[in-house]
């Protein structure tokens, strides 16, 4: 397990750079790389974590971490540091980069590990001890206040979501060749837009980019059953927002034409929290027609209680 206590100060020597944390210590984030013979590059098998920032502090970072473990129980991986390590590495690195950037710049931060490094071999490669690194980036807050006045375009693609009989939901990993490919057939069709991934069932999956949920007047935030999709922490919070509020929350599957006849829609993530939909297959939505309500009651409530724009 990795020994922080000596790197604690060493960052005092890299003041004019940004910094990440790489192989048990604080280093320019310049050096930040993946060994061609790591088994997180060979087969993609990395377990990672993205949060943000509110007021320069890292929101729901506990989430992230309980996922992050489940994540390493999943790979059969040991942990290679305790979380409240984590914690001091990530509350580290955000004050210290945050010296480098304008005032009140808010930053994302993203903690992964992989098995470690293998002799190229399949089946009983020989790997080192479970890596682990981290670091953080400047949120593009003027992108994300574009498409929270105009909201996001949306279009199908052939591509599926993998199904959980291949790795489950409840983790994330980087093994994200379909969110790749299926952004490529979304620029295809539209520059602007995102994916809309669906199931093997064709029900509506995820984005690319989010989770993507619905809300209708009938029945309140639809988000899709808790079994069957990503365990999203920002979709957990959201659901929690929403009961706070006295809004109903209906965990179930649903088609694309629900899904474009929602009265709003939404994408849903950590480095933005929540985006509204604009347009699904060039179609405006209802939700543009009518000014967004549910959004700007939803994105006003998380400020209140971050006590912080999100932008």
């Amino acid at each position: 397990m990795i020994d922080c206590t000596e790197a604690f100060g060493s960052e005092r020597n890299l003041n004019h750079e940004p910094i990440c944390f790489y192989r048990g210590d604080f280093a320019p984030l310049k050096q930040l790389a993946i060994p061609a013979s790591d088994i997180g590059f060979i087969h993609g098998a990395t377990i990672s974590e993205q949060v943000r920032t509110f007021n320069s502090q890292p929101f729901l970072l506990d989430k992230h971490i309980e996922r992050w473990n489940k994540g390493l129980q999943t790979l059969n991986l040991s942990a290679p540091c305790d979380d409240s390590t984590i914690l001091k590495v990530v509350q580290r690195l955000v004050e210290h980069n945050a010296t480098l950037l304008p005032q009140k710049t808010e930053q994302g931060v993203c903690f992964f590990s992989t098995p470690g490094q293998s002799d190229f071999g399949w089946g009983d490669a020989q790997m080192t001890e479970t890596t682990f690194s981290a670091y953080t980036y400047p949120l593009p807050t003027k992108k994300h206040g574009e498409h929270y006045r105009s909201g996001v375009q949306l279009v199908t693609t052939s591509i599926c979501d993998v199904p959980a009989e291949c790795w489950p939901q409840s983790i994330k990993v980087r093994s994200r060749l379909h969110y790749y490919l299926a952004q490529l057939q979304a620029r295809q069709l539209s520059f602007e837009a995102h994916p809309i991934l669906l199931d093997q069932q064709g029900f509506v999956s995820d984005s690319a980019i989010a989770s993507i949920v619905g809300w209708t007047q009938s029945e309140g935030i639809i988000v899709r059953p808790v079994d069957n999709r990503y365990a999203s922490v920002s979709v957990d919070y959201l659901t929690r927002l929403a009961g706070q509020l006295n809004i109903p929350v209906v965990e179930r599957t649903f088609t694309l034409g629900e899904l474009t006849s929602f009265e709003e829609a939404f994408l849903v993530s950590t480095p933005w929290c929540i985006y509204p939909v604009a347009q699904i297959d060039h179609i405006p939505t209802n939700g543009r027609a009518c000014g967004y309500p549910k959004f700007t009651q939803l994105v006003q409530a998380w400020e209140s209680a971050v006590d912080c724009a999100i932008l």
